[in-house]
């Protein structure tokens, strides 16, 4: 068996600043498509790498790191003996990073995934394009189609009266009053803020000028502080601008002979005009509730405003609605949104009042336009609606009407799953209805305009770019006000409905201008083609280096197939080199659901070509490894996991690795993976945690660096487990622990203290896995994982000195007692999130706590818990049960003592655990003052009932005392 690079190490340290950056700015080739948790890159290359190349190269440790940068087309390391590449597979592809990364290395690669989304994204990043061909195509669908498109999202300009371009329109859902003798229509706005000047205003100014008439001082502004191009205004508190003081006046001017003294409205005579400085002016935009026009608010927003031109005063943060409910604007009822939208019948409308939009004109009038103050917001402006710009919205609506039957629409009803629920309670029944009709008729004809083409790979090019323009239409978009653009609809993984939301032109007007339009990513398409050409990987200073890597034309043969990988039936036996992939995480992302959201309007498109992936009106869910609430509870979802593992071992070589990557975040989620693994015949070789933050980032060290992504190195399992006592496996465990600390310790790379227990941890689980199922406990039975996990985290805490070991004696006590004695007895009060790091890696975190009564809500704060008394649990607890932890047995015992009652009922239920049960006294009065004096009480009077000598023995014993 040859030992592979990534079993012995993998450097963590050189290559989580790679993929920090990355998370921040994916490779061109990954930016191609919309997918969901994709991972990087630079990982990925590092996980193939050190898969498959040896652990020694001449005698000496291999260096990874040079490796990396270096091509591997023609590595004989790569390959089989008889000369062939290695086999790689992916049995759940996603977004594709492992099938790119390997095929760029040079591997053979098989590529499976049940999504028909994942697998158009990835035959599309792995198929070599012509880059003249697909700038001819999408110059035809511009001709087309870009005109007709772009006309109906403009707007007048303020400088020249021409076309302007709209970059979002804001819509606000309306909601209808359930009581019928009402029927009131409510705007259903949270607030009544509009935009913020996102950084707030820059201007230039030249401070304290004096008025030759009244000698007072003011700020002279060479720059109009407005986002609404010159609206109405009033001041707000600051209004002069940071840094300065609050009742300093302040006037715009573009020269000396227009400055006019803010204070006395004289024309100023010869200003000093001194240097000019820069200052920050807060500015927002209002909408005026009882008229609909905007104005804006200079510097920080007041509680309370009064309207410039109504005259009207209100609260811009109370709007009529709140969480998921409103108040009837005419008869004061409050009611559910989603009950006035069952009520209505049908989806809730929208009301069009406003736009941001941005004017190509200010070249042609520079002067007027900085009058505006045009370019204080790069020439883009806010503004209410005018009659034409609802003329241009009822014109589209009506060709929809027209049209509708000849595009390619999507019509197909709404699966109610677990996130498509959220759309079936607002009456939304076909996708369709989630779509404005001047968004619904863009796109439709645009994805006919894409459909013309024949030539099917650049054809699905044009379609990747408007897969991912997709996630910034409907009405499920909302506006970001602080970050001044739109969101996407599967930004977090699910169907929200904002009241408010952002209509983002299909085509765009102008690459660069806005986000999420179609042209912007036609560009981001065309990078992607670019960059495999000459693909580049991050250096150690974080700028792109080329490798000489294999090119696609020249890529190996890859497979990519559509199926569930619990059945890779296509794969012989021993037929794969390497296993590497990133699993679904249980209930973390509903991809099938979320998938649909594209799939139905590339299904119009692609059903002729390619019917087996595109058939069905919406993707198939039943196969799919997640958890939704639902029928797929926990142990759905790992039995199909241990299925398709138990798949990957059947076509994996016996000196083949599988490596995947998990994200680590619940306990009990990250145990039910390693038993699905481990009982599909795998045992643990290692585990490196990877980080998507950078080690000193605020996220890292308030997290204590615990958000990440492990690194799962495994081997096939051959043969039948050997059993083996866990007094025995224990001091493997420590020992192999200490070896490894020892080595990371005298090694060069400094790691964080939670990376270093990652790795210890993947050590000792090594050794437990390789035994799985035949750990004996000191019963003789054999050890549950949870049980394990348990113990070995222990272990692991105890060799990094972290805190004051168990002894021995109890060192085989239940998980729940372990929590307890170590984390919760005589601690506390946590923060909720701060208990939930403490306790991350055990099984039982703050909810099973919580559950035990061991810890509840401090009153009035419920993201702060606190221990509960061991007397005030004791009164409570049934410590009788069969399955009763140790702690409860201890804390019905403090009780009973602490009430003047007798011990020997209980004692005579726990026979043959009298030892046991004052050792853990001696513990708890150590470490919890508060129960000390009653606990070394109970342990005296548990000394009066004599010896433990056994169940027998004690029966009778009690039986003597009893009839005394």
């Amino acid at each position: 068996m040859t030992e592979r690079f990534i079993e012995r190490g993998f450097p963590i340290v050189q290559l989580n600043p790679l993929s920090v950056n990355e998370r921040n700015n994916f490779k061109p080739v990954y930016k191609m498509h919309k997918w969901y948790a994709r991972r990087s890159s630079s990982i990925f290359r590092a996980i193939l790498l050190g898969a498959a190349l040896p652990a020694e190269a001449d005698g000496k440790p291999l260096d990874l790191m040079a490796e990396f940068y270096r091509g591997h087309g023609d590595d004989a390391r790569l390959r089989r003996p008889d000369g062939k590449p290695f086999r790689v597979l992916d049995p759940f592809m996603g977004g594709g990073t492992t099938i790119v990364e390997a095929l760029r290395l040079g591997f053979e690669v098989i590529g499976n995934d049940l999504n028909p989304i994942a697998w158009f994204i990835v035959r599309g990043e792995t198929t070599p394009i012509d880059l003249d061909a697909f700038d001819k195509a999408v110059q035809r669908v511009s001709d087309k189609v870009r005109e007709e498109l772009t006309e109906p999202y403009r707007t007048r300009c303020p400088l020249t009266g021409k076309d302007a371009d709209i970059i979002y329109a804001f819509w606000v859902k309306q909601g209808v009053c359930i009581d019928p003798s009402c029927k009131g229509v409510t705007d259903l706005f949270k607030d009544y803020i509009v935009a913020i000047k996102r950084g707030d205003a820059t201007l230039r100014y030249i401070p304290d000028v004096t008025c030759s008439a009244c000698h007072q001082s003011f700020d002279w502004e060479l720059d109009r502080c407005t986002v609404t191009a010159g609206g109405p205004q009033v001041a707000g508190e600051n209004a002069a601008g940071k840094g300065r003081q609050s009742d300093t006046r302040y006037v715009f001017a573009l020269s000396p002979e227009e400055l006019v003294c803010p204070h006395c409205d004289k024309r100023v005579e010869d200003a000093a005009k001194k240097k000019a400085k820069t200052k920050k002016v807060a500015v927002h935009v209002l909408l005026d509730p009882s008229t609909g026009d905007f104005f804006e608010v200079r510097g920080d927003l007041p509680s309370r405003v009064v309207a410039p031109v109504s005259g009207h005063s209100f609260d811009p943060n109370a709007g009529p609605a709140s969480g998921g409910d409103f108040e009837c604007r005419l008869c004061g009822r409050k009611q559910e949104i989603v009950e006035s939208a069952r009520s209505n019948g049908a989806p809730l409308k929208f009301r069009c009042y406003g736009f941001y939009a941005h004017t190509p004109h200010s070249v042609d009038d520079p002067t007027r336009a900085a009058l505006l103050g045009l370019p204080t917001n790069n020439e883009k402006w806010f503004s209410a609606l005018a009659d034409d710009d609802l003329r241009r919205i009822d014109v589209a609506q009506g060709e929809l009407e027209r049209r509708a039957n000849k595009l390619p629409l999507p019509v197909q009803e709404i699966h109610d799953g677990y996130n498509t629920n959220r759309l079936v309670i607002h009456q939304y029944r076909r996708w369709i209805d989630l779509f404005g009709p001047r968004q619904a008729l863009a796109l439709g004809k645009l994805l006919s305009a894409i459909s013309d083409e024949s030539e099917a790979e650049v054809r699905d090019a044009l379609l990747a770019a408007f897969q991912s323009m997709l996630n910034f239409q409907s009405w499920l978009c909302r506006y970001n006000i602080p970050g001044n653009k739109i969101e996407g609809v599967t930004s977090a993984h699910d169907y929200r409905n904002p009241t408010t939301v952002a209509e983002n032109p299909p085509f765009g007007a102008n690459e660069g201008v806005g986000r999420g339009t179609f042209i912007n990513y036609v560009a981001a398409v065309r990078e992607g083609i670019a960059y495999l050409r000459e693909p580049d990987v991050l250096s150690p200073k974080l700028d792109a280096v080329t490798v000489d890597d294999v090119r696609p034309s020249n890529w190996r043969a890859r497979t990519l197939r559509l199926g569930s990988a619990t059945d890779i039936s296509n794969l012989q036996d021993r037929s794969v080199d390497l296993v590497v992939t990133d699993p679904p995480y249980a209930g973390s992302v509903q991809y099938a659901e979320m998938s649909d959201w594209s799939y139905v309007w590339l299904q119009r498109v692609l059903r002729e070509t390619y019917p087996e992936q595109f058939g069905a009106d919406i993707t198939l869910k039943a196969q799919e490894i997640v958890e939704d609430g639902a029928e797929k509870d926990a142990a759905f979802f790992f039995n199909e996991l241990t299925a398709a593992w138990v798949e990957c071992r059947r076509v994996l070589v016996d000196d083949g690795l599988l490596v995947f990557t998990f994200h680590h975040k619940e306990g009990d989620r990250w145990t039910g993976l390693l038993r699905s693994l481990f009982d599909a015949g795998f045992y643990l070789v290692a585990a490196y945690p990877t980080h998507s933050e950078a080690l000193n980032s605020i996220v890292i060290q308030a997290t204590k660096g615990i958000t990440y992504d492990i690194v799962h190195v495994c081997r096939k399992r051959v043969g039948e487990p050997e059993p083996i006592a866990w007094s025995r496996l224990r001091r493997d465990v420590t020992q192999a622990a200490r070896e490894q600390l020892r080595e990371i310790e005298q090694g060069k790379d400094v790691l964080p203290g939670p990376d270093v227990q990652m790795i210890l941890l993947g050590k000792a689980l090594m050794l437990f896995s390789k035994h799985y199922g035949k750990v004996l406990d000191a019963d003789g039975e054999p050890m549950d994982l949870d049980e394990a996990m348990e113990r070995i985290l222990v272990l692991v805490r105890e060799v990094r000195g972290e805190e004051l070991p168990l002894p021995g004696a109890l060192q085989d006590l239940d998980s729940l007692t372990h929590i307890a004695l170590l984390h919760v007895v005589g601690k506390g009060p946590w923060a909720r999130d701060d208990l939930h790091k403490e306790l991350r890696g055990y099984t039982h975190g703050p909810a099973a706590l919580l559950e035990a009564g061991l810890i509840r809500e401090v009153k009035g704060q419920r993201a702060r818990l606190e221990a509960v008394s061991a007397l005030a649990r004791g009164a409570k607890v049934n410590a009788t049960r069969r399955e009763a932890p140790m702690i409860d047995k201890l804390h019905a015992l403090l009780a009973t003592v602490n009430e003047g009652r007798s011990i020997e009922k209980l004692m005579k239920e726990w026979r043959g655990k009298w030892d046991l049960i004052v050792e853990a006294f001696t513990w708890l009065a150590k470490v919890d003052a508060s129960v000390k004096e009653l606990a070394n009480l109970t342990i005296r009077q548990i000394g009066t009932l004599g010896p433990d000598k056994g169940p027998q023995a004690i029966t009778e014993q009690l039986d003597m005392f009893a009839a005394k």
